[in-house]
């Protein structure tokens, strides 16, 4: 917004009632260009009439209304959200569309991502009632793939093995790591790798995580703790995690830890020192919540040991 436009805004209102131009650019990038948005009422009204006329459609809506080319009329869109803008050439019969701030749109767009991620969560969590079992390989990569995600976000979690940010760093084979570094969040390149899913090393602890939404899902970690011993991390120091759908919680068994998935090494070694946690993670809604006490049933996300 250029300083002749603000000068100009400001020349509408009278001498006590003129804006800073700070606050005048803000309502102005926030709310659009348009007078009767930025003068009329307090912001905190303005606000909440914006973000009703936002919630009134989603953004799949705006982007068909847009396609349909009707003129954008208050019965049928709102003009806080979407502006005709006349064609240069012939301003009677040609316009396109636009939203009235950029704060608009990547609100709208936002919206269309929460709305994308909560129908792609359900089907991978709440789609239990296919018995013939056709899409589970399919939903069991995408929670998988939806853990990696909200476990690497920035500031949405307080399990206190975690640091507020997490970097990520991909590998192809365990040995490629010759030295770990404090609060980085590792995850194979490879879904075949079998032993882990990701894991977090914090003060000399390693916390292997395995997203799983099958009810019996042994690990082969001997590989995995011959690597520990080289990177000079004793087993008991190991807190093997799986992290399954709520649904699951109270089915879900202690499991097997040895050299195969599907059956207890007769020789477990070192694997009888891992610890085996179970965190429950419903990806589902607000980007879930950690809970390190087990007691609290109505969390996202709870945390406990066998």
């Amino acid at each position: 917004m250029d300083p002749g436009r603000v000068s100009e805004y400001n020349s509408l209102l009278q001498d006590d009632l003129k804006l800073s131009d700070d606050v005048l650019i803000s309502r102005c990038l926030k709310f659009g260009e348009v007078p009767r948005f930025v003068f009329i009422k307090s912001e905190e009204l303005n606000t909440e009439d914006l973000d009703h006329a936002i919630a009134s459609r989603n953004a799949l809506k705006v982007i068909s209304y847009a396609k349909s080319k009707s003129a954008v009329r208050e019965d049928n869109y709102s003009h806080r959200v979407l502006q005709m803008v006349p064609s240069k050439t012939d301003f009677r019969t040609k316009f396109y569309f636009d939203f009235l701030s950029n704060h608009i749109a990547e609100t709208i767009i936002d919206q269309l991502d929460q709305e994308i991620l909560q129908k792609v969560s359900e089907f991978a969590v709440a789609h239990d009632g296919d018995d013939s079992g056709s899409t589970s390989v399919l939903r069991g990569k995408i929670y998988a793939l939806l853990c990696h995600k909200w476990f690497s976000l920035p500031k949405q979690h307080n399990l206190v093995l975690c640091p507020l940010e997490l970097k990520t760093v991909r590998f192809f084979r365990l040995t490629d790591i010759k030295a770990v570094e404090n609060g980085v969040y590792y995850r194979p390149k490879s879904k075949t790798f079998g032993a882990l899913d990701a894991f977090v090393f914090v003060d000399n602890a390693c916390y292997d995580l395995q997203m799983t939404r099958n009810r019996d899902h042994g690990a082969p970690l001997n590989a995995c703790i011959k690597w520990l011993e080289g990177v000079c991390i004793a087993t008991d120091r190991l807190y093997f995690s799986f992290v399954v759908p709520n649904h699951l919680v109270h089915e879900f068994k202690k499991q097997s830890i040895g050299a195969s998935s599907n059956s207890e090494s007769k020789r477990p070694g070192p694997t009888a020192k891992v610890n085996q946690f179970i965190t429950t993670l419903n990806v589902i809604g607000e980007r879930g919540q950690y809970c390190n006490n087990p007691g609290l049933e109505d969390h996202v996300c709870r945390w406990s040991k066998w």
